[in-house]
């Protein structure tokens, strides 16, 4: 058995749900890594922030809009991003106390950093809501995932979001190496 699972069942995602507590006690442990990639359970902190990078390219960080940032973890991806779009305004939610406890500390201006569950948000309205490296290890499905965010979404708002999949073809490929923690 697995006390982690809800129900201990697969979901319609083909992916399990996990109780809040279970990862909010299994980020307790990886929060008192020294690295802060590891605090957030990253295969590296270049993998970290080239997504974070990628995230930059693709959205315009520099105009004005409500951005929510689900699972923000120590904060990294809003440090990040502000560090280039200091006027960047937002809401970055985690369930963990001890990793908020980590980005507050950071100079991160117009980012309110509340422990919150996605799935209780409904108070807001966002231009741009994302989410990495979260879904494979949450409390709720990719498709709760998606309804609720459409739910939060201004009319032209946008979702950047990644997880890994499971079902993955290419790493049967014989030439292809795929990060040790896939």
């Amino acid at each position: 058995t697995c006390p982690g699972f809800v129900d201990l069942a697969w979901n319609r995602d083909v992916r399990m749900i996990y109780k809040k507590e279970y990862i909010i006690e299994e980020y307790n442990s990886s929060a008192k890594s020294l690295e802060e990639h590891q605090k957030v359970k990253w295969g590296s902190r270049e993998s970290m922030m080239n997504r974070f990078s990628l995230a930059m390219e693709r959205f315009d960080f520099g105009k004005p809009m409500e951005w929510l940032d689900v699972g923000c973890g120590t904060g990294a991806f809003q440090e990040s991003a502000q560090g280039k779009f200091p006027t960047l305004r937002g809401l970055a939610i985690d369930l963990n106390p001890t990793l908020l406890g980590y980005a507050r500390k950071k100079n991160n201006q117009n980012i309110d950093f509340k422990e919150r569950d996605f799935l209780e948000l409904k108070d807001r309205q966002f231009d741009l809501i994302t989410c990495f490296g979260v879904l494979q290890k949450s409390n709720f499905s990719l498709e709760q995932f998606f309804v609720h965010a459409r739910r939060l979404l201004k009319a032209e708002g946008c979702v950047l979001a990644d997880t890994k999949h499971l079902d993955w073809n290419k790493f049967l490929e014989p030439n292809f190496t795929p990060e040790p923690i896939h």
